[in-house]
């Protein structure tokens, strides 16, 4: 073979695995056991109350790994082996899943007490090239059975940017504005006071519409400043203190916490306004709260 088609025949083989560590699709599909997938969050449910251990590790690379471990299982009945076992990326604008089935290790008998009709261990190894830049939610949902599920949020908000993904206190701020509505059924804690952190004003209360379960809910602040207004995401979590308050189990996630970038409101003294999303309706108590924001 004559060193001209030599050197084609390197150029043809370099450009074709170019290709297969470049194509989006293929490294999530092929290379990676637990590749990434849409999941409409709000269908997810939660109907049992379990046990879980999570973990994360993110590896980064060409091929932007993500792997988790950990054990999970529901309180049920029908108990089953080999349960789907999610990691959820929420974020209002799309999220995401990876998901695996539980196997059985020796760690089940030694720690559960169980023999192997009922499985714990779960683990995902999963490319992230096609989740958008953004921040993220992290939920855990485990499906014991067509009946008994747990979808569990892990209060990790971790952020998407390139080929990185590390837990942030940033809320991420919307394109878009909201029709609100007012309603004397909000209500809402918020602190008046706020925590300049790794370059983020932060600031944090809870918020539920009342009857509503918070589990799926979003929760937005509007910052008004110098004539504008702009509207982030703000981060869920749970509040155990405020769901033993109202006795109402429904209230667990009505926490939320958000940090809005520093430098923008810096030297200002900016009003703040929480909204909480319920099915795509947006509430407002119509209380806001007043700040002053250090100088940088």
């Amino acid at each position: 073979m004559s060193i001209k088609k030599k050197v084609f025949l390197a150029s043809g083989i370099i450009a074709f695995v170019a290709y297969l560590l470049c194509s989006n699709s293929i490294i999530s599909n092929f290379f990676f056991n637990t590749p990434l997938h849409p999941v409409e969050f709000n269908t997810l449910s939660s109907t049992k109350t379990g046990k879980y251990d999570f973990s994360q590790e993110y590896l980064g690379g060409i091929a932007d790994e993500y792997v988790t471990s950990g054990w999970a299982f529901c309180e049920s009945e029908d108990p089953q082996d080999a349960k789907p076992v999610s990691i959820i990326f929420k974020n209002p604008n799309g999220s995401y899943a990876v998901t695996a089935n539980t196997v059985w290790t020796l760690e089940d008998s030694v720690i559960f007490g169980e023999k192997s009709d009922r499985t714990f261990r779960y683990a995902h190894d999963a490319s992230l090239v096609q989740l958008p830049t953004g921040v993220y939610d992290l939920y855990l949902y485990c499906q014991e059975n067509e009946n008994d599920t747990m979808l569990i949020n892990l209060n990790l908000r971790m952020e998407k940017d390139g080929t990185s993904f590390l837990q942030s206190n940033a809320s991420e701020q919307m394109k878009q504005q909201f029709e609100k509505i007012q309603s004397d059924d909000v209500s809402l804690n918020m602190s008046s006071t706020m925590e300049v952190a790794e370059d983020f004003v932060t600031g944090r209360g809870w918020i539920f519409l009342e009857g509503q379960d918070t589990l799926h809910q979003n929760v937005y602040v509007t910052v008004y400043c110098d004539g504008k207004e702009d509207t982030y995401w703000a981060q869920s979590v749970s509040r155990q203190d405020v769901a033993d308050y109202f006795d109402n189990p429904q209230y667990l996630y009505a926490g939320f916490r958000y940090g809005l970038p520093a430098e923008k409101y810096a030297g200002k003294t900016i009003t703040v306004e929480a909204i909480v999303e319920i099915d795509g309706a947006y509430y407002t108590s119509g209380r806001t709260v007043e700040v002053q924001v250090p100088e940088a």
